[in-house]
């Protein structure tokens, strides 16, 4: 089984870290990369900008973007360290998972 993560805060010094153990990992994948809005580093790929090379995934700011897109109720942090978006329609799911650049898990 393959264990998917985020990364919030990839360009931080934890972030990057993170990127590079998961990198290491066998049966792990880094799906997403997030910053803060207005960040220089937005759009750039995550392992790279890690010093790993490229990993194909590009740093972003916007699952709070793609909530307010679907007009969702709430973004809730869990306990298992996963954000979970609340309010979504099912036939939207597909169109959010492409809006956040990630792959569904």
């Amino acid at each position: 089984m393959t264990v998917r993560v985020g990364v919030c805060g990839a360009a931080g010094r934890m972030g990057k870290t993170i990127l590079e153990v998961c990198q290491e990992s066998e049966n792990v994948e880094v799906t997403a990369a997030l910053e803060y809005s207005g960040s220089p580093v937005l759009g750039l790929d995550s392992g790279e900008l890690a010093g790993i090379g490229k990993n194909g995934v590009l740093i972003g700011d916007n699952i709070a973007a793609v909530a307010e897109k679907f007009d969702c109720q709430a973004l809730k942090l869990t306990s298992a360290a996963r954000i979970a978006i609340i309010g979504l329609r099912e036939e939207d799911i597909d169109q959010v998972w492409a809006d956040l650049g990630m792959v569904p898990g």
